[in-house]
């Protein structure tokens, strides 16, 4: 168990269960003494441990006057606090978009767009991100707005990192307006929630050698490797121009509008069909079981970067993932699919059941990927009978002495390219 989870263990994991919390009788009635620190910006609170400081201070007023200092300071904090009624954004709206899915450790840009539907200006508007999950960072915070014209809208952006696989649930984001002297702000505008799925770091995987002894031809190879750099197929998007790519693939529009040279990227009609299975049996956060994870993150973005599409297996999934090709949309669905994986202990004799029906006369390469040397040898012998060109892979913490099993060890996954 990761330790930093303790420091989050009595706030609910999912957005569902932490509004259900502030529900609660024991939040309700809690709400009257956090109010003031609700409504307070940072200064604002501040100010108020300075003005306590000052006042305990000078408690005796015959023998000093420092309460010359804290009395004003005290009436302007109050002359606040019942101004904050005449600055609410009225007819403004906060919204929030975060990508469908980010790799584990990369920065998350999210965005958030104020648009004014009033027919005033609104001033020295402060945008606050939510108390993110354990696995969270913020990297930057949303800077604050000076002026939304009326009939604006205006975008800013806030940054963070996540660290844990799966689906995340953010809380909402909140814009408000602060009183002068920013001591206080107005009351609340606030977003939906933000979803999005945080996937796996995929491992550097080499699969020269393993197509070379599947029977792949050096053209073929070849064929695959110009898949994006030119080859003919479907079209799946656009990307940067690298030198040697051919001229008729510019896109211009995207070359207009980035002012950088792009091109087509295109599905290569010649892709091979791929199978990659993961046996998810193991415990959470146990380290062959995430490093299998993220092995098997490198595999399928390996044959998919060769033009390959790939059906990926996952024993703790009912449903197998059809059709992973280079197309990012697509990719980023059999990552995601990595992403949800939990702990599950499928005998291999049904996991292999369900591979065969997934086989076919064009199924190219065939990897299996277990974190369990004792399980990969039960699913090898049965890949020897039924697909004798296929690999099965082990994902362990110690060297194996296995012919026919690759192990491969968690430090080379975190420390170098793997050779399959």
């Amino acid at each position: 168990m990761k330790l930093a989870r303790l420091n989050h263990i009595l706030i609910p994991a999912t957005k569902e269960g932490r509004d259900k919390a502030r529900r609660s009788w024991l939040v309700r009635l809690a709400r009257p003494f956090t109010w003031f620190g609700s409504v307070t910006t940072r200064e604002g609170r501040g100010l108020s441990l300075l003005i306590a400081f000052m006042a305990l201070s000078g408690a005796d007023v015959r023998s000093t006057r420092v309460y010359w200092l804290w009395v004003p300071l005290f009436a302007v904090l109050m002359v606040s606090l019942a101004a904050r009624r005449w600055f609410k954004l009225t007819g403004v709206t906060l919204s929030a978009e975060a990508p469908p899915t980010v790799t584990e450790g990369e920065p998350l840009e999210l965005r958030l767009t104020l648009v004014n539907h009033g027919r005033e200006a609104r001033h020295a508007i402060r945008i606050a991100g939510p108390f993110l999950p354990w696995d969270g960072a913020w990297l930057r915070h949303a800077p604050g707005v000076a002026v939304l014209p009326a009939g604006g809208r205006t975008t800013r952006s806030a940054t963070a990192r996540f660290i844990e696989r799966g689906d995340h649930h953010l809380d909402v984001f909140q814009a408000t307006q602060l009183v002068p002297f920013r001591l206080t702000h107005g009351p609340r505008v606030v977003s939906e929630g933000c979803r999005f799925c945080v996937v796996p770091r995929p491992a550097r995987v080499d699969l020269n050698a393993l197509l070379d002894r599947l029977g792949t031809d050096g053209a073929h190879r070849d064929a695959q490797t110009r898949a994006g750099r030119g080859g003919r197929g479907d079209i799946i998007g656009v990307r940067a121009y690298r030198a040697g790519d051919p001229i008729r693939d510019l896109h211009m529009r995207t070359w207009a509008r980035t002012g950088e040279p792009h091109v087509r990227e295109y599905q290569a009609a010649e892709s091979g069909r791929s199978v990659v299975v993961l046996d998810a049996a193991g415990e959470r956060d146990e380290p062959a079981f995430e490093a299998s994870i993220r092995f098997a993150a490198g595999v399928l973005s390996a044959l998919v970067e060769r033009g390959h599409t790939v059906d990926l297996i996952l024993s703790s999934a009912e449903h197998t993932t059809h059709g992973v090709n280079k197309h990012p949309d697509s990719l980023a669905l059999g990552l995601a699919a990595l992403a949800r994986t939990r702990p599950q202990l499928q005998p291999p004799a049904e996991l292999w059941s369900r591979v065969e029906r997934e086989l076919g006369d064009d199924t190219l390469a065939l990897v299996m990927i277990s974190p369990s040397p004792a399980r990969a040898a039960e699913l090898d012998e049965a890949l020897r009978r039924g697909h004798p060109r296929g690999l099965c892979v082990a994902v362990t913490r110690r060297e194996g002495d296995s012919a026919r099993i690759r192990e491969v060890l968690v430090s080379e996954l975190e420390h170098g390219e793997v050779q399959l």
